[in-house]
C-alpha cells in the first residue's frame, strides 16, 4: 500500500500541532510496511526512510506563493493567552460548584 501525505515540515520543529501528528502517523505507517510519500511545500532537511517530494522542486507542479495571515508557529503569545484563558475558565467553573 502507498500513502500520500501533505505537511508543513518533517520532522516537526515544535512539539504539538500538525507536524507532530504527521510525524507520528508516518512513523506508524512505516513500521507497518506502508510506503509513504510525504509532500512538503519547500526543500528542507528531512529525516526518515520515506520518499519526500518538495513542491517547489517539481517541474510538473506550478508553485505560487500568496500572501496570507496564516503562518505556522507565528506566535507563542496567542498560545499563552489561550492557556491562561482556559485556566481562568477552569478555575471559575470550580468556584461555581
Amino acid at each position: 500500500m502507498k500513502v500520500l501525505t501533505f505537511g508543513w515540515e518533517f520532522p516537526p520543529a515544535l512539539s504539538g500541532g500538525l507536524g507532530v501528528a504527521c510525524y507520528s502517523l508516518t512513523r506508524e505507517l512505516l513500521e507497518k510496511g506502508v510506503e509513504v510519500i510525504f509532500v512538503l511545500p519547500r526543500k528542507q532537511e528531512t529525516i526518515g526512510d520515506l520518499k519526500f517530494v518538495f513542491a517547489d522542486q517539481q517541474k510538473r507542479v506550478k508553485f505560487r506563493e500568496v500572501s496570507s495571515a496564516l503562518r505556522p508557529y507565528s506566535s507563542t503569545n496567542s498560545l499563552v493567552i489561550t492557556l491562561t484563558a482556559i485556566k481562568m475558565v477552569s478555575q471559575s467553573l470550580k468556584l461555581e460548584q
